[in-house]
Parts: C-alpha cells; sequence; structure tokens
C-alpha cells in the first residue's frame, strides 16, 4: 500500500476512534465559532438576511486532516452551499512536509429528516500544516434565513476528530483542541410595514359610537375613542356635529413596528400619524358633519288657555313649548314661533281649549266688523293670512279662489266669535281678493304657481244684497311676499377611472322634484367640474354637475366621488434565454404602458442568480416618482434557467517520466492546466481513450493513473504518449482535455534549487534570481505565467503589467533536471509622487459652464484617462466656488490626488442710472439711486455741493451677487438744484393813514442759511380799494433794512411789502409785511422779555418792554410738544406738559395808539427728574442694624424731584447688598454695606426723565478712637477693593488717616480696557480722582474706602471701512497702519483685494524695514525721482531684492504674482539657507521661487490657497502682502 493511501487510512481510523471519545474529558483549548450576518444585527435577523458562521482553529504545530459537522434549524435556515475553505493555508499556516496532495475536504449536508440540519466538513491530508495565527479561520459556511423565520436558533459543531502525521507517516490524533459552544441567534418576527383599519362605522346622528374595528395583519390590536373637538363622546351621537375618531394600534408581544409604516383607515389616509413615546401609534379620522336636526313635532301647553276668549292675547311666557326632532331628542327652550289661529272653527281657539296647534314664521291679520246674514255683528272677527316667506313652489296649480293652501298657498281664514255656531259666508260677493305680480299684472289666484313676487290684498265690497259692513279697497289688507323656488338637489354619481384616463362623469342622481315635474323642466344643459385634471395621482376627488338652470327650483349641486384607480402595467423580462454561468448578467423587468412619459422601474428579486439551475425571479415593487399611480399585472414572475458555461479548450495534463520508471503514475484534476480557476466540482467522467503512442511506451492508462512499459532504455528519450480524459463539473460543458506523457533521460529534482523573485512596483524590472544551482548545469532559463486570476500564458519574457505571477527556473546536468518555482506581485504605482495638472485653476463666471482638463504624468510619459486613472469630482461647473478634482489611479496605478480649481465672479453688466436730482445741502442719501435695482452710493454723507451738473462714486451690485462682482466708483451723473426758501416771518405794521414820514424797519434774517452771499431787494402790492401810494421802497444792500414811505391813503388801506433776500444755492427767503392804516399811531416796538427755557414744575418769569400806552398786557401760548399756562397779571409762565411752546405778548392800545403785538418766542420745559436717595445709616459694632423691611420716606430715603400731586409708580423697597450681592449686615465687626432702593419708577415719561436710584450706605463703626502711649493720635482708615474681572486693581497704601494721598494702580488683562473706576467714601458719594502716567489718586475722606472698577474688552478699530474686524487680515492690516506701512488706498479705504503692484510691495517692505535711505537712486527709466516709491525702490535694488524687469525698467504698475512676493521678502530676509522643499504642487523644485515659497511656508508666513496648491501665479493681494510682512516680522 502505497504511503499515502497508509496515512489516509490512519487517518480515518483516527476519525473513527475519536468519534468514541468524550473530547471534553481533557484540559484541551477550544476551537472557535463566529456567527454573523450581512442583516441589521445578529439579533434582529429577517427573512432573506446571509448568515456567515466561521469556524477557527488556535494555534498548532501540526494538522493534516479534520472532520466537523456543523448543526443549524432547518426551519429557520437554508444551506447556501457556498463554503469556504482554507485549502493551502498559505496565509496562516507554515508548512512543514512538503508534499504533492493537497486535502481535496468534502463537504456534504446530510439533510436530516428532523429540524435539525447537518453541514459536514471531511478534509484529509498527506502533510502537516503548522497553525502560527490565533483564530485561523479554517471552514466559513453561509446560511439564508428562511420566509416566515422567526424565535431562537442555534448553530452548534461537534468536532470529530483532527489529526497529524507523525514523523513515521502514521496517523495521530490531535486531542487539545475542543469543539466551540454553541451560538444562539434571534429572528424577530418581520416587523410590521402596513397597517389596515376597515369597518369603522361614520357618525349618524342619534346612533351609537362605533368601536368595533379590523385591524390587519394579525398581531396589532386596534381601540377606538371618539371626541367632539377635545370632548369624549360618551352618548349616543348629535346632530350637526364634526367628530373624530382617535385610533390607538399597538403591537402584540412578540410583533414590532417597521421603522416606515403606512396606515389605512377605511381605505384611505388617516388624518394624522403620531408615534407614541412607548412605540404605539394614534391614528386620527375626521368625519363629515352629522345630519341637520328635523322637527317632526311641535306642541304648545299652558294652564291659562282654557281661560282665554276670542281677542284674548297669549302671552308666550304663559306656555310651555315643546320641540322634537328626529322623533328623539326634544326641545323644552323652543322659541321660534308665532301664534297663528288655522282653519275654521274646527280649529279655533274656543273655550275650554287647553292646546293648539302653531306654525313657525310670522303674521298678517286685521280685525273687522262684519254684519252676518243672520244680522249677528261679528265685529272682532280676526283674518290670518299666512305669511309669503314661508310659500314655496309646488309644480301645480290649485283650483282654489283664494289661493295655494299648507305653506304652497295663500289662506284666508275666520274665526267664530264665542258663542257663535254658524260660520260667516265670505265669497268674492262680499270679500275681494286682488293679486298681482311683480309687474303689476293681476293674476287670478289659482294661477300663483311658479316662483315670484306677489302683491295680495283683501277688502270688503257693498253691493245690493249686502248685509255686511262695506270696506273701500283704500282699507284693504296688503302685503308683498314671495313664492320661493323649490329646492333641489343633484348630486353627481360616484365613478371610477384608470390613471392616464380624461375625467368623465357618469350621471346625476336629482331629488326635490314636485308635482309631476321631472328633468325636461330644466334649462341649461348638464356638465361637470372635476377636481382631478388628466394625469394627477390616483386617489379620491370630486366630481360636481353644473350646467342646469330654473327660476321655479333652486338648485344645489352635490359632488360626487370620482375614484382614480391605478393602470396596471405589463412586465417586458430581458436576460431570461441564453443563460449560461459566469455570464454576469442580471434577470430584470421593464415596466410597458406608463403614460405622459412617466417614468417607472421595476423591482425584481431572485434574478441576480449566478450559479447553474433554474429559478423564478419576482417584481416585487415599482418605483419612480410616478410609480405610486401603476400596480403589477397578476403574474409578476418569471422563471429562467442558468445553463454550465462553454468548456474552454486546450486543457492538458504534461508529465515526464523517467525510462526506467515503470511505477504507476497517478492523474488528478489539479494536473491540468488551462483549467478555470473558478471551476467547481471538477471531476473525471468516462473512460480515458484515444491514446496515441509514438513509440508504444505506455504499458496502462486510465483516467487517474498510467504506466510506462518495463525495458525502456534512454533512447527512448523523447517518446511520447497521449490520450483524451473528460473532466466534468459544476459549472462547465464536458472538458475534453489531453494527458500527455514524454519519457526523459533524466531525473526531475524540484527541491535542490530555489528560486527568488521579490515583489516589485510597475515600472521596476523583473529579476529573479536562484540559489543552490547545482555545479555544471549551466545556464539557467525562466519562463513566467500568471495565477490567481492574473492572464498571462507560459512566456519566456518577464511580465510588466500589474498582476500575480509565477516564475519557473529550469537547469540542467548530464542526469537531471533542475527545476524550482516561486510566486511574485506586480504592485501597482502610486500617482501621488507623479505631476497631476490642471490646465486652468481660476476662470471667471461667464454664464456658461466652465471646464478644466486633467493631465497626468509618469515621469516624462502622459497618462492616459480611464486607462491609467479615473478623474472623479467636478471638472465642469457654471457658478462661482471652490471646486475640487479627484484623480485616482487605475490599472497599473493606484492611489488618488486632489486638485482645485475656481470660478470667480464674472464683470457684471450694467446701465448706469440718469435723471438723478437733489438739491443743495443734500447729501448722497437723499438722492434715491435705489430706486434703479442694484444701484447704491459709494458714500452716503457725501454732500451734493452747490448746484451744478456733477458726477458722484457709485457702485453697482448685481442681483446675482454669488456669480457677479460688485463693481464700484461709477460716475453717475446728478443734478443739484437750490435748496428750498421759505417766508420766514409774516409781520403787520400799523400806521396813522395821514403819516407820509419815512420809516424803517429792520428785518431779522437771523434765519437765513449761514455761509451764503446774499442780497436783499424788495416788492410791493396795494388791497383792492386801498389808494395809497408807496411813495419810496429802498432796501439797504448790506443788510435788507427796509425804507419806506406811503400818501394818500384812508383807514382800512392794507400795503403788503415782501422783502426778499437771495443767494446762489437757496431759492428766496422772505420777510412779509402787511402795513395797515389806521386814524391811530403805531406804538413803539414790544420785545417778550424772560428766559428760554424752565423744568417742568418750576416757573418762568416773563415780562415785556417798549410799547407806548402801558396797557394792559396779554399772554398767548401756542402748544407745540408741549404745553403751559401764563398769569396775565403776574406775567408768570407754569409748565403743564414737557416740550416747547411758542408764547407771544399783547399790549393793549388806547384812543391814541394801536394794539402792539411783540415777536414770538420759543420756550423749551425740560423734564424734572426724580431722585430717590437712600440715607446713610450708622451703628457701632454690637448696636442694631436698621431694618429696610417698611422703609419710611424722610427716615430711610429721600424724594426730590415731584411735581404737584404726582407720585411715583410701584411699591418702593430697599435691601442691603454687599459688592453687588444681596447682603444681611452683621454688627459683630465693622465694616460698611451698600443700601439699594428698587420697585419705583417715574410718574410718566411725558414729563419726567427716567428716575435717578441713589445708594446709601450702612457704615458699622467701633464707638471712639483711642490712641496710645499718654498722647492722642490721628486716626487711620481702611481702603478695600471690590474683586474684579479681566484685569487687577490695587491701592497703596491699604490704610490712610484723613487727608493722604492714595493711589489706585489699574492693570487690564490683555485684550481688555478699564470701564470704570471709582472711590466711594462711607457715605457711598464718589471721591475726585486724578490720573497721572496711568495712575489714580485721591485725598482720603474721615472714613473707610470702597474702591470700585470694572474692565471690558478692547473694541476693535475699524483702521479702514473695507477692512472688517473679523477679516483674517485685520491684525495684519492694523499693524502695517500703526508702523507707517501703508496709509490705505484714500477715502478711508484701504483696498484689501486689490491686486498688489510691484511699487507698492517694494514700499512695503522698505517702510517695514525702517525706510532706510538709500546711498544712491536707482537708474530705472519708469521711476521718477519724486515718486512715492523712489527711495523704496532705491533701497530694494542695493539690497539685492529687486533688478527690475528688464531694458533698463523697474515696471512699478506691474502686478506682482504670490510668487514674486514672497521672492522679495525672502530676499529682504537675506536669502536664509532653506532645507528641503516645499509640499506645493504648483511649485517646481527648479523654479526661481521655489526657496522662497519653502522659506516662507516653514516660517508661518504662508499656508498656500488650499488643496495643496501655493498659488504661485496668482495676483498678490494687498491684504496678502501686508499679511505676509506681519507674520515675517511679528516672529521676531
Amino acid at each position: 500500500m502505497s504511503q499515502v493511501k497508509r496515512i489516509c487510512a490512519g487517518l480515518l481510523a483516527i476519525m473513527m476512534l475519536m468519534s468514541f471519545l468524550t473530547v471534553s474529558a481533557f484540559a484541551a483549548t477550544p476551537a472557535g465559532m463566529e456567527v454573523t450576518t450581512d442583516g441589521e444585527s445578529i439579533d434582529k435577523l429577517k427573512a432573506g438576511d446571509t448568515v456567515t458562521v466561521k469556524f477557527t482553529l488556535p494555534v498548532m504545530d501540526k494538522l493534516a486532516g479534520a472532520q466537523i459537522e456543523l448543526g443549524f434549524d432547518k426551519s429557520s435556515f437554508e444551506f447556501q452551499e457556498k463554503t469556504q475553505y482554507d485549502e493551502d493555508l498559505e496565509t496562516d499556516v507554515k508548512v512543514i512536509n512538503t508534499g504533492l496532495h493537497k486535502w481535496n475536504p468534502t463537504i456534504t449536508d446530510k439533510g436530516n429528516a428532523n429540524t435539525t440540519g447537518t453541514v459536514a466538513f471531511n478534509a484529509l491530508g498527506t502533510t502537516n500544516r503548522k497553525i502560527t495565527t490565533e483564530g485561523f479561520n479554517l471552514l466559513t459556511i453561509e446560511f439564508k434565513v428562511l420566509d416566515g423565520a422567526s424565535g431562537s436558533a442555534q448553530f452548534s459543531v461537534n468536532l470529530f476528530n483532527l489529526g497529524y502525521i507523525d514523523s513515521g507517516h502514521n496517523a495521530q490524533p490531535i486531542t487539545d483542541v475542543t469543539a466551540p459552544s454553541s451560538k444562539t441567534v434571534t429572528i424577530p418576527k418581520a416587523p410590521i410595514t402596513s397597517v389596515t383599519i376597515a369597518g369603522l362605522d361614520a357618525p349618524v346622528k342619534g346612533a351609537a359610537p362605533d368601536t368595533g374595528v379590523t385591524v390587519t395583519p394579525a398581531g396589532l390590536t386596534a381601540d377606538v375613542k371618539w371626541f367632539d373637538g377635545e370632548s369624549p363622546v360618551t352618548g349616543n351621537f348629535a346632530a350637526s356635529t364634526v367628530y373624530q375618531a382617535k385610533i390607538t394600534v399597538k403591537p402584540d408581544t412578540g410583533y414590532q413596528f417597521a421603522n416606515s409604516i403606512t396606515f389605512t383607515v377605511n381605505g384611505g389616509a388617516a388624518d394624522s400619524t403620531t408615534k407614541q413615546a412607548d412605540g404605539n401609534y394614534v391614528l386620527t379620522k375626521t368625519f363629515p358633519e352629522t345630519g341637520e336636526k328635523s322637527l317632526t313635532k311641535l306642541e304648545i301647553t299652558g294652564n291659562t288657555i282654557g281661560t282665554k276668549h276670542h281677542g284674548d292675547t297669549i302671552d308666550k311666557s304663559e306656555l310651555t313649548v315643546t320641540a322634537t326632532y328626529d322623533n328623539v331628542s326634544t326641545d323644552t327652550n323652543f322659541k321660534d314661533y308665532t301664534i297663528v289661529y288655522n282653519g275654521g272653527a274646527d280649529t279655533a281657539l274656543k273655550k275650554g281649549d287647553n292646546s293648539i296647534t302653531v306654525e313657525v314664521g310670522s303674521v298678517k291679520s286685521a280685525a273687522l266688523a262684519v254684519t252676518g246674514v243672520k244680522g249677528q255683528v261679528y265685529e272682532n272677527t280676526d283674518f290670518t293670512i299666512s305669511p309669503p316667506t314661508d310659500l314655496f313652489y309646488s309644480g301645480s296649480t290649485s283650483g282654489s279662489t283664494v289661493g295655494i293652501t299648507n305653506y304652497h298657498h295663500l289662506t284666508v281664514n275666520s274665526v267664530l266669535l264665542e258663542g257663535e255656531t254658524t260660520t260667516p259666508v265670505f265669497a268674492n260677493a262680499y270679500g275681494q281678493f286682488e293679486v298681482t305680480d311683480s309687474a303689476g299684472t293681476v293674476i287670478a289666484p289659482a294661477n300663483l304657481t311658479d316662483a315670484g313676487t306677489y302683491t295680495i290684498k283683501f277688502w270688503w265690497v257693498t253691493d245690493a244684497s249686502a248685509t255686511h259692513e262695506a270696506r273701500d279697497k283704500a282699507d284693504a289688507i296688503e302685503f308683498t311676499g314671495e313664492i320661493k323656488p323649490a329646492p333641489l338637489t343633484i348630486t353627481a354619481n360616484a365613478h371610477t377611472i384608470t390613471y392616464g384616463d380624461a375625467p368623465a362623469g357618469n350621471g346625476v342622481t336629482i331629488s326635490g322634484f314636485v308635482g309631476s315635474d321631472g328633468e325636461s323642466v330644466l334649462g341649461g344643459s348638464l356638465g361637470y367640474d372635476y377636481s382631478y385634471t388628466k394625469y394627477g395621482n390616483v386617489g379620491e376627488y370630486s366630481i360636481t354637475p353644473t350646467g342646469y338652470t330654473s327660476t321655479n327650483y333652486d338648485i344645489t349641486y352635490n359632488p360626487g366621488k370620482l375614484t382614480v384607480g391605478k393602470k396596471e402595467v405589463s412586465l417586458t423580462w430581458s436576460n431570461i434565454t441564453g443563460r449560461v454561468w459566469g455570464d454576469g448578467k442580471t434577470v430584470t423587468a421593464a415596466a410597458t404602458g406608463p403614460v405622459n412619459s412617466d417614468v417607472v422601474d421595476v423591482t425584481v428579486t431572485g434574478g441576480g442568480e449566478t450559479a447553474v439551475g433554474s429559478y423564478t425571479a419576482t417584481a416585487t415593487d415599482l418605483t419612480g416618482t410616478k410609480a405610486g399611480n401603476y400596480k403589477l399585472p397578476a403574474t409578476v414572475t418569471q422563471n429562467y434557467t442558468i445553463g454550465k458555461a462553454t468548456a474552454p479548450t486546450g486543457i492538458k495534463a504534461d508529465f515526464e517520466v523517467l525510462f526506467s520508471d515503470t511505477a504507476a503514475k497517478t492523474v488528478a484534476v489539479n494536473d491540468f492546466t488551462g483549467l478555470p480557476n473558478n471551476i467547481e466540482g471538477a471531476a473525471f467522467k468516462g473512460t480515458a481513450a484515444g491514446l496515441v503512442d509514438s513509440n508504444t511506451i505506455i504499458d496502462s492508462f486510465a483516467n487517474e493513473s498510467f504506466k510506462l512499459k518495463s525495458g525502456l532504455a534512454a533512447t527512448n528519450k523523447d517518446d511520447t504518449a497521449s490520450w483524451k480524459v473528460t473532466i466534468k463539473s459544476d459549472n462547465y460543458d464536458d472538458i475534453i482535455a489531453t494527458v500527455n506523457v514524454k519519457v526523459i533521460d533524466k531525473t526531475i529534482d524540484n527541491t535542490t534549487m530555489t528560486v527568488m523573485q521579490g515583489g516589485i512596483i510597475y515600472g521596476g524590472s523583473v529579476s529573479p534570481t536562484v540559489a543552490n544551482q547545482p555545479a555544471g548545469t549551466g545556464t539557467v532559463t525562466y519562463t513566467y505565467e500568471g495565477r490567481d486570476g492574473t492572464g498571462y500564458s507560459s512566456s519566456a519574457t518577464a511580465p510588466t503589467n500589474v498582476g500575480k505571477y509565477t516564475v519557473k527556473a529550469k537547469c540542467e546536468s548530464s542526469t537531471t533536471i533542475y527545476t524550482a518555482e516561486a510566486n511574485f506581485a506586480i504592485q501597482p504605482k502610486s500617482i501621488r509622487g507623479m505631476t497631476v495638472t490642471l490646465d486652468k485653476t481660476s476662470l471667471e463666471y461667464n454664464g456658461s459652464a466652465r471646464t478644466v482638463n486633467v493631465t497626468v504624468k509618469d515621469g516624462t510619459t502622459t497618462l492616459i484617462k480611464d486607462t491609467h486613472y479615473t478623474v472623479t469630482g467636478v471638472t465642469s461647473s457654471t457658478n462661482v466656488g471652490n471646486y475640487t478634482v479627484t484623480v485616482t489611479g487605475k490599472g497599473n496605478y493606484t492611489d488618488s490626488v486632489d486638485r482645485t480649481w475656481e470660478i470667480t465672479q464674472g464683470t457684471p453688466t450694467y446701465t448706469v442710472p440718469t435723471g438723478l436730482t437733489a438739491k443743495y445741502g443734500q447729501t448722497l442719501a437723499d438722492v434715491n439711486i435705489a430706486a434703479t435695482t442694484g444701484w447704491s452710493w459709494m458714500n452716503t454723507g457725501t454732500a451734493v455741493g452747490t448746484p451744478a451738473t456733477k458726477n458722484f462714486p457709485a457702485k453697482f451690485t448685481p442681483a446675482d451677487a454669488i456669480n457677479y462682482k460688485t463693481v464700484e466708483n461709477i460716475n453717475v451723473s446728478v443734478t443739484v438744484g437750490k435748496a428750498d426758501g421759505r417766508n420766514i416771518e409774516n409781520v403787520e405794521l400799523t400806521q396813522k393813514y395821514t403819516d407820509t414820514s419815512e420809516h424803517t424797519y429792520a428785518p431779522d434774517w437771523s434765519g437765513l442759511p449761514s455761509g451764503q452771499n446774499w442780497s436783499y431787494n424788495s416788492g410791493y402790492s396795494v388791497s383792492t380799494g386801498s389808494v395809497a401810494t408807496l411813495t419810496k421802497q429802498d432796501v439797504a444792500v448790506a443788510d435788507g433794512g427796509l425804507t419806506y414811505a406811503i400818501s394818500g391813503g384812508k383807514t382800512g388801506d392794507k400795503i403788503t411789502i415782501t422783502l426778499k433776500a437771495s443767494c446762489d444755492n437757496y431759492e428766496d427767503y422772505t420777510i412779509t409785511l402787511e402795513i395797515n392804516l389806521t386814524a391811530k399811531d403805531n406804538q413803539a416796538a414790544l420785545t417778550l422779555t424772560g428766559g428760554t427755557t424752565v423744568v417742568y414744575g418750576q416757573t418762568l418769569q416773563l415780562g415785556t418792554s417798549g410799547g407806548s400806552t402801558n396797557g394792559a398786557v396779554t399772554y398767548t401760548v401756542t402748544p407745540g410738544t408741549g404745553n403751559a399756562t401764563v398769569d396775565n397779571a403776574t406775567g408768570k409762565l407754569t409748565p403743564t406738559q414737557a416740550g416747547d411752546v411758542t408764547v407771544t405778548a399783547k399790549m393793549a392800545g388806547n384812543t391814541a395808539y394801536n394794539d402792539v403785538t411783540s415777536a414770538s418766542k420759543t420756550i423749551t420745559i425740560n423734564k424734572a427728574t426724580v431722585t430717590v436717595a437712600a440715607k446713610n445709616q450708622s451703628i457701632y459694632v454690637g448696636g442694631t442694624v436698621p431694618s429696610l423691611t417698611s422703609p419710611v420716606k424722610d427716615t430711610h430715603y429721600t424724594v426730590t424731584g415731584l411735581v404737584g400731586s404726582d407720585a411715583l409708580v410701584g411699591t418702593l423697597a430697599m435691601k442691603y447688598q454687599n459688592a453687588g450681592v444681596d447682603a444681611t449686615p452683621t454688627a459683630a465687626t465693622t465694616g460698611t454695606y451698600d443700601i439699594v432702593i428698587s420697585g419705583v419708577s417715574e410718574p410718566n415719561t411725558t414729563n419726567y426723565n427716567p428716575i435717578v436710584l441713589t445708594k446709601g450706605t450702612l457704615t458699622i463703626s467701633n464707638p471712639s478712637y483711642y490712641g496710645g502711649g499718654g498722647g492722642s493720635s490721628t486716626p487711620s482708615y481702611s481702603i478695600t477693593v471690590d474683586k474684579t474681572e479681566n484685569g487687577t486693581i490695587t491701592v497703596s497704601p491699604k490704610s490712610a488717616s484723613k487727608g493722604d494721598t492714595v493711589t489706585i494702580t489699574v492693570k487690564p488683562d490683555k485684550g481688555y480696557e478699564l470701564e470704570m473706576l471709582k472711590a466711594l467714601d462711607k457715605d457711598g458719594d464718589a471721591l475726585k480722582l486724578t490720573e497721572k502716567n496711568g495712575k489714580y489718586t485721591f485725598k482720603m475722606p474721615s472714613g473707610k474706602v470702597t474702591v470700585k472698577g470694572s474692565f471690558v474688552e478692547e473694541a476693535p478699530v475699524q483702521i479702514f471701512k473695507d477692512v472688517p474686524v473679523d477679516a483674517y487680515y485685520y491684525e495684519a492690516v492694523k499693524w502695517a497702519a500703526e508702523k507707517g506701512i501703508t496709509g490705505g488706498v484714500g477715502n478711508g479705504l484701504f483696498a484689501p483685494n486689490q491686486p498688489c503692484t510691484r511699487a507698492q510691495i517694494v514700499t512695503f517692505l522698505w517702510r517695514a524695514a525702517g525706510s532706510p535711505a538709500p546711498k544712491h537712486m536707482s537708474s530705472f527709466t519708469d521711476v521718477s525721482a519724486d515718486a512715492f516709491y523712489a527711495k523704496a525702490v532705491a533701497w530694494a535694488v542695493e539690497n539685492g531684492i529687486t533688478g527690475g524687469t528688464g531694458d533698463g525698467k523697474f515696471s512699478p504698475d506691474a502686478t506682482c504674482t504670490r510668487a514674486q512676493s514672497v521672492t522679495f521678502l525672502y530676499r529682504a530676509a537675506g536669502s536664509p539657507k532653506v532645507s528641503g522643499s516645499a509640499e506645493f504642487g504648483d511649485v517646481a523644485t527648479n523654479a526661481y521661487y521655489a526657496d522662497a515659497v519653502a522659506w516662507a511656508a516653514k516660517n508661518g508666513i504662508t499656508g498656500g490657497i488650499g488643496g495643496g496648491l501655493f498659488g504661485s501665479g496668482n495676483d498678490c493681494t494687498r491684504a496678502q502682502i501686508v499679511t505676509f510682512l506681519y507674520r515675517n516680522y511679528q516672529s521676531k
């Protein structure tokens, strides 16, 4: 028996033996078992989840065979036959003994009949393996969770045996490894994804609430409660009420809701769905209002009815009214009725009656005095005419001569007098009716059929046989009313259509026709309105009829229900025929039949099978934005079959056998080359045949073995034989392979020599070497072939592409062929060190898509996109922004790099506003440029100046401010005109008509705007009928003073003179004089004297000077924002409201003089201030602290500033505080406490300023001060400092005597400044502080001093208007401004985003260096000696910072790039030595600025612009260069 068979037999014997042993009897190490899932978790499995069971082994020195059985629950899991095991143990096992045989395991699903399934794993080998890794994964098995599985399920392992091969090649058991513990998993019941509530009855008035519903699926409980608003329903449903049902849905034990649930109530969606904290759901469903109440019975009873006589009044309060609705509910408080006596004698109110019948409505009645046929007098006969408002179209004509009866008719009724038995006869001969329609046409009462408005009269007439007292027509009873259209209801019939159909009607149901009327009496034509439009979503909609007309019917249209159902699609299946194993196809289905270009996709399960076999694919769902409008067809499955793949050709097994070796040779499937790596279950089939023997060298041959003939010699070298075998597999058609045998004359040695080839990176060379090459074997030849899926046929040429390979080495001696082989791999090359560039890194927005292209170079080789690399991210965009492109290696390349690019704002187009105007004195804020969208002024505070047409700088902000720049300093024209003038004053003057002398008037031009060149003139007019003449009218050039004379006038004449002041910038200012001619003389001018301000609550003394009569003076107050009164007797002004008032005074005239009025005066009444001050308190140590619980005015506090009866608002409260915190003073030690007031405010805000609440101080001191040493000494008082934050305050000394100088030192923390500092004496009064050199001093008073202070953050100062305090460059610009490096660009601007010129940068550098004087001026032709940058350029040249731009030029206005800027800065720093290079993708190592950028990066001056870029070619802005300078110089 061969060694292989002996070993295998030994292992089998071990397995049989160990199957009877109790493994747990050994002190052993257990094997491992790991159970995982691709689902949510191993404790929350669901149908379709894959469960993976891994069997692992501990570290083991020897392993040659294993027999394992895995038990599982067949009711929960299905064995997937996708079992993996370690065949060669390449990764974690070191081969100890070499051999040609592999494990060749067998895996069997025993398929037990009971609920426990078993998967058996048997593996036998002839070679020991050494397991060096703990938890080595020997076996992996997959299961699928079955539909309907739930509960707990268990996986268990029975480890029958493990074995190894001893040194004598005998099989031995391994006893120190035991089976792992069982694993239990949990499969919850499938989560509930949809809930249907059915059978919930809608509320009906009078019915009991329905609480019994059907809920599906199983495992749920529903609880129904009804609500009227927020109130639970306790009885039957009422009428005219909207009810809501609240349904609580709870899962039963073992059931759970899914994360997403669909609820349906009575076939539709719930109004709301709320998940409760306990996981239950509450649904609400609101139903339409229940039906209205119907009055089915009305009874009136009353104890006094029987005592009434005809003509008596029945008061409603005497009656009890009971209304019955729907024959169920009653209402005893019914009030909507009037009493109407109906019918004849049978229903009249008679003596003894105790009930009557009433109608609801209003009546008209009249009492007539009538003589009956027998002479009886009916003096109080009542006639009641039923109200027309209760009449409705009846559809038929009555034969009555009186009219329509019973609500549809007008009825005249008579009532007998008490005791009468004969009813009077009323006919047209005695009582006359006249009925007219709305057109005034008299019609017969019998024709009152159509709806309309009618006038009805009734009166008594006299004829020859009449015995009744006549009444003229003029006394007729008359009323006008209408016969209303009868109600008619037209309801659309329900209709159902399919999605995609146009909405359509299904006829109507009509109710309410009266008489014999039918649909033919209606006008118009029937139509429909729909709430659904074609291609709207499925659901329930309304159909509303319309179109019919009628004068006799009031038509109400009720909508019907239009149900739009889902449209069924048909399925078109793909990839169902011609399927073979490995074709990579998946069965899919397409929906056929969607309309309106709807995109509907089909979800298919079961279509992704890959193994050979027959399967069923199922369409399970439709997806897409409109998928909810479609449904799957009845048949949703499709069967398909996957056949075996086409068998490969050229499969062979080559054997070289020494001519003298006649032993039988084994042929195994694994000996054949060219077999697919993914072949499954390969095995021989049939009988080997077709032997081709070149020299009859084969003794025997079969599928599994062959043997050479004996007697062959070395001369048989190279003789061959071949035959065919058939290899059968699970996934390929039968493979016809060839066995080739070649006779050799040398022995093959595959153990002596070894070949080595390490892993390399793509682009490197393959250079194998050999070890232990025997002497005399000559040149070693190498062949290469791919492995593990790498396609590379055996070749003497070394591979270059990425992949896994085997190199085979061969050399020969005279007797032996030596071979060796080794595996190696070519790894992909990283693109991270390659040149990856974008053709553009910055593009300007233009409204179209901007695109960048990627170039990747490996050295000088340009790589090919999608072959060597892929590009993801954003390579094309339209809008402004920063974008990232990711380049990822492919094929022979690996890793990813990012490159960034940007789209910057574009320049917008705009139209400059025109037609703008302003007036002198205005600013641009008054010029409404914003009326043109997007426009604003650069500086709204700019004055427009003198009248002229001028240009002012404006800016245009585009509507798309993200993608377009804001354009500034655009000249916009403004036409500036004169400012408005005004009439300064109207002055009334009087003059005696006989006075022809010259008079002067000195106008008060103080109201003229200052700073103008004023000129003066005048004009005049004479009142109508006046005969006066203005003989002189001279205006002084200097001051506009007027000299005038009047003659020829009479009493009552009036002359108006207008004085005008004119200038270039204002329209005219005027003073109007009205001179009235009288018979009296004018008094001298009257002047109002007194102050112009007064405080509310005080008085102001007014008076007058001038005048001629000493007559009575009266004062007139004109309220403005304030008000006041003036006592005419004393001239005292008393304010009544704070604000401004205007006061004038008038002195009375006499027989010789006219009255005279003073010029008006504005007086400001200021608000009063109320001060409530806490009074200081003091006690000695050990005394009693004054209580502040009930503060008393003038004892605990004082109040000043209140006026009259005004009172404080609120309740005053007082308390003690220490350092701002409420405190309870202790009299045990000396100290001070603040006394604070709260709770009150000023009486009002109209006349008072905010109230002032002043603290007091409680001082606790020793009774007296005593000195020592037999003499007296000066007392010393303590100085305390309240605690502060963000800074410190100290005093020196800490105690002092009265008159001593105390120094306060203030030290804010960094970033903070002093906000407040006070030194308070013992009474809380502030002491005077003197500041010098940052320190403060005060003189010590006689008593304790408390120092209080606080600090606040330093407010950042906005150095320039366009440098926000939170900008990254704020500190740099501030530093540069403080150092005199820059003063901005003017108008308070710095222009941070403006590109920096070469002149500006060298000037910044020069100033940062201290503005040193250059030895010589530069010789650049474009740098004038008086240029602001001339010295800076000369200094920069002397220090090697710049040499100009060539041709004797410096190019001062050229824009500087970021590369040039850091180079200037680097050279200014002395060009220090730099180690290494900058790690920026756009800084080449040989660039002139490479060292400068590296130096700047290493010193924290720049970190680039992001994305691994420095932005070498980008413009360097003014903000960036001062930031570079700041970071450089601040670090020194």
